[in-house]
């Protein structure tokens, strides 16, 4: 069920050059809310790619080492985040293991769409994308470089 103040329609801007910069100024106040919590804090999702059209949300994922609900919440809803109440916010599959996961939203720009049916729609479609994501990385060696987009202290 989206939040009450979400718009119902998605709209897809042409790439702006400014996603960057929105990323790096939400990381930092990722960073300072939750401190040595957040191992990483990584730029992902479609504004992650130059050139690349997307609605203008500006996705992140901040690793940590527990995922301790409580406290993780509380510093995020204290800078605007509310966690997603949707069951299907709470779980992804990878490498065929089931992990657990919090999402947050916060809107970016008036143009951010109710993430409902976009949710619905994006959650096993990103457990097959995650499988041939994995047989690609073994297909060809590859292999993910754990580092940050943003300094952690």
């Amino acid at each position: 069920m989206p939040f009450a103040d979400e718009p119902s329609e998605v709209t897809i801007l042409d790439y702006q050059p400014q996603w960057p910069d929105d990323f790096d100024r939400l990381a930092r106040q990722l960073q300072q809310a939750l401190g040595r919590a957040a191992v990483a804090i990584d730029h992902i999702g479609s504004t992650s790619v130059p050139g690349l059209a997307a609605k203008d949300c500006i996705d992140i994922q901040v690793r940590v080492a527990q995922l301790d609900e409580p406290s993780l919440v509380q510093p995020l809803a204290r800078i605007g985040y509310r966690c997603r109440p949707e069951p299907w916010n709470r779980v992804e599959l990878s490498a065929g293991v089931t992990c657990r996961k919090l999402v947050f939203k916060k809107r970016l720009a008036d143009s951010v769409p109710s993430l409902s049916d976009y949710g619905q729609i994006k959650a096993p479609a990103t457990e097959v994308l995650m499988r041939a994501a994995e047989r690609w990385a073994a297909d060809t060696g590859w292999s993910p470089c754990w580092g940050t987009n943003v300094p952690v202290a």
